[in-house]
């Protein structure tokens, strides 16, 4: 996770105003059509002896997607799934029978690999055997198979199903096509309900079952006193394979779009076929804060377990910056409160392996990249320190998978500049690529990428990522581009296109185009302090960081204030728009999924949401009933008064095309040239890829036509390029504050 950390003022020389460039030619830097053609490792295993990974890798942008939005056989056309020995130089065999594979996982004689698959119409488990190549079923399930876990003597199954939704119950079937009035509880309809044909059945789904498949036994259902957690990280078996630790969410809980997260942790006795509640989630009450617990993971000895606890300090219930204790399973949750030790983490994707002794590796996000640390019982800090295995790795390393003995490790590495490769390391000696999955990509990258720091308005030191285009594009000072992520916990990584699976936003593209791309982790955002992720208005210290970096870079002459446009997706297209509203800085911007207007947001989302997370989180304190002067101070669309910026904005027909419709008519009230794209079959994140490949294409043809001048010659582009000029030519307020266009 090394990264140079470099002062704005240090690093940034001065130089003078430079006209606009046009970009260049595609085969010279990252065009559109290399972000389809990156290949993402979506899974990775290493065999209990340490001598052969197992890894599947998507053809393309969709690797978020392939879960569960394709069939099998679509599966097969852009997976691939790979068996390779470690050693040095040994060559990847491609495996057809394994593309559809999902829950990838070695058995124990490092011969056999486990997986889920529906490529029967119904997801079960099967074994493949990498030798014989033959593929047995090893469960015979109604429903299909979310996750499993195999004992460590891989001969007993644990695993996890879903019933499918009835199509009957679906609320907008019945708000669209019934035959009487609905009775609908306002606390839980949304306007997704009148969009999205799948929201009720996605937020609501019929409830996940644990059965047990015990060596010689029939299967059970295991009788957990609510719903078990479906992610394969959520039960373990002990090293004995007798007992299975679970995390659950306990039936006795409110049920609530937040409380979903308020989760316990159980173990089951398989002799016994008793299950005992080891840590139970509390509800919030009164001035009382809500407490959750998550882990099970089990240490060797097979009677103590991991257990993470989060007191609740923030609406989302989330599970970041737990306390974490080493539990004995006989005498339960420890009654001293120094046995809780915090760990400064933000719990999305983090990962505890118990490695033998009081060593607990940890895979996590800290500032901005994703890495491995360790902990030990022992551990007091707030930060692990960062584990060997990663030493002189710089960027983000992801996926770690183990041998039975710890002393070997596959993970996967990348960063701003280097698409993803599998690493191999074996004690004793640093870890090495095996693979050249993405080699020419990366070749071809002419960017370079720092991260840089900066004081915003109150002193605070803010922190975020630079891409620098190359000398062959241009000069300083740089048109540049600021995307504001969303989130706002998400942390934009030292990772490759990391942002463009969840909008599709070119910035690699547009950065071997000559145009700088600078990406602030402004305050909101997690995995840099508790401080850091919670401001004390959304509304304010976000936007002061982001405004005092953009300033600094033009400042130092690394950024052209003439040429200056700024992006955002979800909480960053109304903190975006927030930020360009109150500083008129920007020439272009393009902002997706965000919401125009908090009072229109709060009334059209469901009444617990509002109770429980935009009551509290935004920074206002109270209810907009209560007190809807904040929310009108937090309502981007009312403060377009002097903005002349050429806006562009998208979004989803199944998520907020209707919230963002004040946006495309403030401002054209105003005079400010604008366009509003709203694209069919499409979520909060597009998924599709020839609508992610049509966002990318506007997005690059958008901000290289406002802040450059230049037009890429297409015969499909002229209608677009003529109706940009035409919108040119019309806002009297854009050439009065930009000129003509034409640099």
């Amino acid at each position: 996770m090394s990264r140079v950390r470099v002062g704005i003022a240090t690093f940034l020389l001065a130089a003078t105003a430079a006209p606009a460039v046009a970009g260049p030619e595609v085969s010279d830097g990252i065009p559109v059509d290399d972000y389809f053609k990156i290949k993402r490792v979506l899974q990775l295993a290493l065999s209990p002896d340490g001598k052969t990974a197992a890894y599947i890798v998507s053809a393309g942008s969709v690797a978020a997607y392939l879960g569960d939005k394709l069939s099998a056989g679509e599966k097969r056309k852009v997976r691939t799934a790979y068996l390779q020995p470690v050693a040095d130089g040994s060559t990847a065999i491609a495996l057809e029978d394994l593309s559809d594979a999902q829950g990838l996982t070695w058995m124990p004689d490092s011969r056999q690999l486990a997986f889920t698959s529906a490529r029967d119409g119904v997801a079960q488990v099967f074994a493949y055997d990498t030798r014989t190549g033959a593929t047995r079923q090893l469960t015979e399930s109604s429903d299909g198979v979310l996750s499993f876990q195999l004992t460590p003597d891989g001969k007993s199954l644990a695993y996890i199903t879903r019933a499918a939704p009835p199509p009957s119950q679906s609320l907008f079937t019945r708000l669209m096509d019934g035959e009487e009035g609905v009775v609908v509880d306002s606390n839980r309809l949304s306007v997704y309900d009148f969009l999205d044909p799948h929201n009720d059945s996605n937020r609501h789904p019929p409830p996940a079952v644990l059965h047990v498949a015990l060596s010689g036994a029939a299967t059970f259902d295991v009788a957990v006193p609510g719903e078990p957690s479906s992610d394969a990280r959520s039960y373990h078996w002990s090293p004995d394979g007798r007992l299975l630790s679970i995390t659950y969410l306990a039936a006795d809980l409110r049920p609530s779009l937040v409380g979903s997260y308020r989760t316990s942790v159980g173990v089951f006795d398989t002799r016994t076929r008793q299950f005992r509640v080891l840590a139970k989630a509390l509800e919030q009450e009164g001035t009382r804060s809500g407490t959750r617990y998550s882990g099970g993971e089990w240490l060797p000895n097979g009677r103590q377990l991991l257990i993470r606890r989060v007191i609740e300090t923030d609406a989302w219930v989330s599970p970041n910056y737990p306390d974490w204790a080493v539990v004995d399973v006989a005498a339960g949750l420890p009654t001293q409160p120094s046995a809780w030790k915090p760990v400064s983490i933000y719990g999305s994707g983090t990962a505890f392996v118990p490695a033998g002794g009081p060593r607990v590796l940890l895979e996590k996000t800290e500032a901005g990249a994703r890495s491995l640390f360790e902990l030990t019982g022992s551990t007091s800090a707030q930060s692990p320190s960062e584990s060997t295995i990663v030493a002189g790795v710089e960027g983000s390393t992801f996926l770690f998978d183990f041998d039975r003995r710890f002393t070997t490790a596959v993970f996967v590495h990348e960063s701003l500049t280097q698409a993803p490769e599998v690493y191999f390391w074996r004690a004793g000696r640093q870890a090495r690529s095996i693979t050249r999955l993405n080699e020419d990509i990366t070749k071809r990258v002419p960017f370079t990428s720092r991260e840089v720091s900066w004081k915003s308005t109150d002193g605070t030191t803010a922190r975020g990522w630079l891409l620098e285009p190359a000398a062959s594009t241009g000069k300083r000072p740089w048109p540049m581009v600021t995307h504001v992520h969303g989130g706002p916990g998400f942390a934009y990584t030292n990772s490759f296109a990391p942002y463009f699976e969840v909008w599709p936003f070119p910035f690699e593209a547009l950065a071997s185009r000559g145009v700088a791309v600078f990406v602030p982790n402004y305050r909101g955002t997690q995995t840099y302090g508790r401080g850091f992720a919670s401001p004390k208005r959304t509304d304010r210290e976000p936007v002061d960081d982001i405004a005092t970096g953009v300033k600094a870079l033009v400042a130092s002459g690394f950024a052209d204030p003439q040429r200056l446009g700024i992006s955002g997706h979800s909480h960053g297209g109304w903190l975006g728009p927030m930020v360009m509203t109150r500083e008129h800085l920007f020439r272009a911007s393009s902002f997706a999924e965000g919401s125009s207007n908090e009072m229109v947001n709060y009334e059209l989302m469901p009444g617990d949401l509002n109770r429980q997370v935009h009551d509290p989180i935004s920074g206002l304190g109270a209810s907009m009933w209560d007190d809807p002067t904040l929310y009108l101070e937090g309502s981007p669309d009312l403060h377009f008064k002097g903005v002349r910026t050429a806006s562009l904005w998208e979004a989803g027909s199944r998520s907020l095309s209707v919230m963002m419709m004040g946006y495309p008519k403030v401002a054209s009230h105003f005079g400010a040239p604008t366009e509003y794209v709203v694209y069919p079959r499409t979520g909060h994140n597009a998924s599709l890829p020839h609508i992610q490949r049509e966002i990318a294409e506007r997005n690059l043809d958008w901000f290289t036509f406002w802040l450059q001048g230049t037009e890429l010659p297409s015969p499909d582009k002229e209608a677009q390029y003529a109706r940009w000029r035409q919108k040119r030519a019309a806002s009297s307020v854009w050439r009065e504050e930009f000129g003509d266009g034409a640099k």
